[in-house]
């Protein structure tokens, strides 16, 4: 794995020990990483913690991943997101553009640490348009 230039991870999920094991598993490749276990609380937390990522459950109760993703995008159109879910074709209702772009990823659930880590160095080594 190649060195990062974005260190600073969110991980919202409504699962506490979903989000515990990514939050732990990006740490050991010298990530810091927050959590939240709600869109809200992912927004609150994104505000205060600026990361350079969010990874995201797509489903989750209140409001979804996407939701969350797009009051991420009204103050930053540019982060770059990983949503995870057991819902492979909930990736379907997002904008090809923004796969085309480079901005998101998707995880399906469950995924390994290597593709975890994977997407993580690809947003490490790429710049988006």
């Amino acid at each position: 794995m190649t060195t990062q230039a974005l260190k600073k991870v969110l991980v919202v999920d409504d699962f506490e020990g979903v989000a515990t094991l990514v939050k732990e598993a990006i740490e050991d490749i010298n990530y810091t990483v927050k959590t939240a276990c709600s869109a809200e609380d992912g927004y609150r937390t994104y505000l205060r913690f600026k990361p350079d990522i969010v990874i995201t459950d797509i489903e989750m109760g209140g409001k979804s991943g996407f939701e969350l993703v797009d009051d991420i995008r009204c103050i930053d159109p540019k982060i770059k997101v990983i949503f995870m879910s057991g819902y492979s074709d909930k990736l379907e209702d997002r904008s090809q553009s923004e796969v085309d772009t480079c901005s998101i990823a998707f995880l399906p659930k469950p995924f390994s640490l290597d593709d975890l880590y994977d997407h993580l160095d690809h947003f490490g080594n790429i710049v988006c348009h």
